[in-house]
């Protein structure tokens, strides 16, 4: 079996001794096209600022998401920073007075390229998984 070194040094003496018709070899395929994050396209309500009262509630929903691929998309609803709901709504109940920061994020469970698959990820992105976020700002009042 010959060396990749030997390999190279017959093609530069082949090319200096004024041979052609050399190809280059293909590597193979090349990759298939990196799996794209879905978007959140349509939420109500539209406004980014939300204004309420205590004891008011108000229903914040995902109405669309696009994925290029069609894959399955999953959603999770975080409250200040805190887990408290998975699912294309969420219904909150103004019980704080403040301001308060309501975020859905929306992923899919295909591996990007270079990444390998994913299992069980309904329920929490994976780490480094990349996906697309939508916040409202809520003023709670007396």
């Amino acid at each position: 079996m010959r060396s990749l070194r030997d390999i190279a040094v017959f093609a530069l003496a082949a090319l200096a001794a004024g041979c052609v018709g050399w190809e280059p070899i293909e590597a193979g395929p090349e990759p298939g096209p990196e799996n794209q994050v879905p978007r959140i396209e349509i939420v109500d309500p539209a406004s980014r600022l939300m204004q309420m009262r205590m004891n008011e509630s108000w229903t914040f929903r995902v109405v669309s998401v696009s994925d290029f691929e069609n894959d399955d998309v999953y959603y999770q609803w975080r409250l200040n920073g805190n887990l408290i709901s998975n699912g294309t709504l969420y219904q909150y109940l103004a019980f704080q007075i403040g301001t308060h920061q309501l975020d859905v994020i929306v992923w899919d469970c295909e591996p990007t390229l270079g990444t390998e698959s994913y299992q069980a990820c309904q329920n929490e992105p994976p780490p480094g998984k990349r996906v697309d976020t939508f916040g409202w700002t809520i003023e709670v009042s007396p």
